[in-house]
């Protein structure tokens, strides 16, 4: 009882108004809906870093910039030494990973996984993992999917992260092709 306790992050009235202020002036749903999602995600995965005394100090991320966050299902922190992409699902029996992340060399380092309540209250952290552990074989035409029991307890990535010896610092992305809606 006591590990889920430390695994649920509440979603507060902040949390909500930053998410929207991300998917704001997206005039098709479905993307406005995505990137409320995507944003709500990061702001709880900085939440929980925070908690877990993990400085966020100097991050950078991709998913503020509004052409990515339209073209992207893309929710990342990178920290000065990982890169973080945050898969937000609604039932933890189905978690995906966008094929585009493998496509325009978006893959991070690590994928958190959190649980969104249906009431929107609080997502539980379910764990992480690695993108080497995904079945590329285990996909439809836009995701791919991994079992939940593959990912890596929450109580490891403190650990996991202080320990990573990969380099994020800020890259320039101009060499990214992001498809365009014809």
């Amino acid at each position: 009882m006591g590990f889920e306790q430390n695994t649920l992050i509440y979603i507060e009235e902040n949390d909500k108004v930053e998410a929207s202020l991300a998917a704001k002036g997206f005039a098709d749903e479905e993307v406005k809906n995505r990137a409320y999602i995507n944003a709500l995600g990061a702001e709880l995965a900085l939440k929980y870093l925070t908690s877990e005394n993990i400085s966020i100090n100097n991050i950078h991320n991709l998913h503020s910039v509004k052409k990515i966050l339209e073209e992207t299902d893309i929710s990342d922190i990178m920290l000065p030494n990982i890169h973080i992409d945050v898969r937000v699902v609604f039932d933890e029996n189905f978690i995906f990973i966008p094929k585009s992340h493998f496509e325009y060399n978006l893959v991070p380092d690590i994928y958190l996984v959190f649980n969104l309540a249906e009431d929107f209250t609080h997502v539980k952290f379910l764990g992480f993992f690695e993108p080497r552990l995904i079945n590329k074989n285990n996909a439809n035409d836009k995701y791919y999917f991994i079992e939940k029991e593959k990912l890596n307890s929450p109580i490891d990535l403190k650990n996991f992260i202080q320990n990573f010896n990969g380099n994020t610092t800020p890259v320039s992305y101009t060499h990214l092709t992001l498809p365009t809606k014809a």
